[in-house]
């Protein structure tokens, strides 16, 4: 699968700047020490993507049990003042 893009250890000791010019243009280098899959050198704009990702995911999550919480009939729901108020004593805000 990533075949293509696995180099190893001393290669990217030896040729950093060439193998982060193709993480840039190619997409993420897979680098091995010994023989085993160790660490992966990707572009700062596609990491940044990667991470924006990740919470967008996380957000999805937790709206979605946040829907599935809100829609149960055994819920408990507590007055609006009291719920900012309890955030305000929570995080100081």
């Amino acid at each position: 699968m990533f075949q293509d893009s696995i180099r190893s250890m001393h290669d990217l000791q030896a040729n950093y700047s060439e193998l982060a010019e193709i993480a840039k243009r190619k997409g993420p280098i897979i680098i091995e020490n010994n023989n085993r899959h160790e660490t992966v050198l990707i572009d700062f704009i596609q990491y940044q993507k990667f991470c924006e990702y990740q919470q967008r995911c996380c957000i999805d999550e937790k709206l979605a049990e946040a829907e599935a919480e809100a829609a149960c009939p055994n819920t408990k729901w507590i007055p609006h003042e009291e719920f900012w108020g309890n955030l305000r004593n929570r995080y100081g805000v």
